[in-house]
């Protein structure tokens, strides 16, 4: 029975090589690892800034993995989106980090959901609570 629903591949921030193939060769891996494990589909947190430093903005094999892109303007659409990796549309934006929710740091997140029975746009936050002793 599968327990993973969705993995992200967070390719943004420092650690990466600076060889653009070996960058593309380790998230091919990791995207051939995920997808048998995950009943959704292997997923790429990015921005084009990183993309551009860590894969190159002409790699475009990725294009069929869902796109979790980063843009902090605290804006709930999806306006400001420029296609980048082979990209034209993305899955989920990332528009506010790290904010304060009830004594816990979370970042805001809107979801396009394109299936037929839910075609809205979602916007949630998921943080833990901690009982307080």
């Amino acid at each position: 029975r599968r327990c993973v629903q969705e993995t992200d591949i967070n390719v943004q921030g420092n650690g990466w090589d600076r060889n653009l193939t070996k960058n593309r060769e380790f998230v091919m891996k990791m995207v051939n690892v995920i997808k048998p494990m995950s009943s959704k589909r292997a997923g790429i947190y990015t921005n084009a800034k990183n993309w551009e430093k860590i894969m190159g903005l002409d790699c475009e094999s990725f294009n069929d993995v869902r796109l979790w892109y980063v843009h902090h303007d605290g804006k709930q659409d999806h306006n400001d989106f420029k296609a980048f990796g082979g990209w034209t549309t993305p899955n989920v934006k990332q528009y506010t980090g790290h904010k304060d929710l009830c004594e816990n740091k979370v970042n805001l997140s809107l979801i396009h959901i394109s299936e037929p029975t839910r075609p809205l746009y979602i916007s949630y936050a998921v943080f833990c609570l901690k009982k307080k002793t």
